[in-house]
């Protein structure tokens, strides 16, 4: 069987694109709301072995960081690796990094890391203890004891620097491994903060920023200023609409890189489950009146308050949470909401196109007086809901069932344009059947695009108080947010 492996000369390719698209989003993050960029440098002067992308801003710490691409992955990161001189009397990596922190420390303690597609070897006691959030190996290693197997690594480590162990914690303290982020992953992240930045991020969009960077480094241009680097972005023509705050929500799983969000939540352990998919059902029964609502709410006012009138909303989320989080920033909040959905960008001034809802009494259960919707349109919910709430005695009369024409299997939302045309045509209908039914509250379920549940919640006004209910598979549902509407 033949094999394909790059060239040398091809590896370095690989690595240079690495570092460009690398370099093309610390430069995007620099340049969202908020930030106060002095300058950005690619393959900085004087600054020691962490110089393929420093980010100055108007006020400390700075950010300098180290790139560093495998073609394969024979070589995970491991202590051996951060350790290891190429030639007697080299210098390591972690002796780079040293150097470098002593260099930079006059910055008031330099934000450094290391970004690499490399991922941790399981087997490495020491590296294996990078907190997942902060992506430190602090507070943990300076807490290990010191006949662990991480208390000898520590001190294995200090020994290599020549050393103590108190010093080489505070080096721990200002280097992030940014590990295991793969071509794909960046180039992910760089279309959500393409987004965010008010440009198109599609694959030909991403490329023509990572070509950006590429010919500024070849034309010799290592400092540029805020206004240059705008300036040049612009060239580029990826400018679709107006920049937006970003609001991380982090729900069923982690995100690696919430600090580039202007607000991140973080739910994930307020869940059972150990895997993203299997996170489902809370832990306690009023985590979404008790935690969640109030985080989410707090967080909306908090960017409204900043002057944010646009807002990216992305992150691990189920439904309701989609749906709630469009609420928190309401059309009658003053606010303009965009996510992503499958490579495009679905936006609340989006123009809407024609389109037909089907809206129909379904059943009459006679529990009581309120209103049971079901949003019919990535999958067809009705027969869970009516099961539902039938064994739970749900106080509803009518359950109604809202979606497009034909059902999930014959239609679905192309773009951002019919998704706001389906959320109006919804709201409508579901207004019009509290008139006919004279329902005074709805108990809502979703099967739909993330994109449409938080466009819905965006424009659910002038309607009852409203339950919206998370899907919790063969459980049922469980109620999750109390809206006013």
């Amino acid at each position: 069987m033949s094999q394909t492996r790059r060239s040398p000369s091809g590896a370095r390719q690989a690595g240079d694109d690495y570092q460009h698209l690398v370099a093309w989003n610390r430069t995007l993050r620099s340049l969202l709301p908020g930030r106060r960029l002095v300058a950005v440098e690619l393959e900085a002067v004087n600054a020691g072995n962490v110089d393929d992308v420093v980010v100055r801003y108007d006020q400390e710490p700075n950010e300098f960081t180290q790139v560093r691409f495998a073609v394969d992955a024979s070589t995970p990161l491991d202590s051996g690796y951060l350790l290891r001189t190429a030639a007697p009397g080299g210098t390591s990596m972690l002796q780079k990094f040293h150097a470098s922190w002593q260099r930079l420390r006059g910055e008031a303690e330099p934000h450094m890391q290391l970004i690499t597609n490399r991922s941790i070897d399981a087997a490495d006691g020491f590296l294996t203890r990078i907190d997942g959030l902060t992506a430190r190996l602090t507070p943990s290693v300076g807490q290990a004891a010191p006949g662990s197997r991480a208390g000898k690594a520590r001190a294995a480590w200090a020994e290599h620097l020549d050393i103590d162990q108190e010093e080489l914690v505070q080096l721990l303290g200002c280097l992030h491994f940014r590990v295991g982020r793969p071509y794909e992953a960046e180039a992910e992240h760089a279309g959500d903060l393409m987004l965010a930045a008010g440009m198109r991020n599609d694959p030909g969009a991403i490329r023509l920023g990572v070509d950006r960077m590429r010919r500024w480094v070849l034309e010799g241009r290592r400092k540029l200023s805020a206004e240059q680097l705008r300036a040049g972005i612009d060239g580029l023509g990826l400018r679709a609409s107006e920049p937006a705050a970003t609001l991380l929500v982090q729900a069923i799983a982690h995100d690696p890189l919430p600090e580039d969000a202007t607000e991140a939540l973080d739910w994930v352990d307020l869940f059972h489950g150990d895997e993203p998919w299997a996170r489902r059902k809370t832990r306690r029964t009023d985590a979404y009146g008790k935690v969640m609502s109030p985080q989410l709410r707090e967080a909306a006012d908090r960017l409204i308050a900043a002057g944010h009138r646009r807002v990216l909303v992305r992150g691990a989320m189920r439904l309701a949470t989609w749906f709630a989080a469009g609420h928190a920033l309401a059309e009658v909040r003053g606010m303009q909401l965009v996510c992503g959905h499958r490579g495009q960008p679905w936006s609340s001034d989006d123009v809407p196109q024609t389109t037909t809802i089907d809206a129909n009494i379904i059943t009459r259960l006679q529990q009581g007086g309120d209103l049971a919707v079901a949003v019919a349109v990535a999958a067809e919910p009705t027969e869970d809901v009516v099961a539902f709430a039938r064994t739970t005695r749900l106080p509803v009369d009518a359950i109604v069932r809202v979606g497009l024409p034909g059902g999930p299997q014959a239609a679905r939302i192309a773009n951002g344009g019919h998704a706001i045309s389906a959320v109006h045509g919804a709201r409508d209908e579901v207004r019009r059947l509290l008139r006919e039914t004279a329902a005074r509250r709805v108990h809502l379920f979703l099967a739909a695009p993330a994109g449409l549940a938080l466009l819905l919640g965006h424009r659910w006004n002038r309607i009852a108080p409203t339950v919206v209910y998370e899907d919790l598979g063969l459980d049922g549902y469980q109620p999750a947010y109390d809206i006013t509407a």
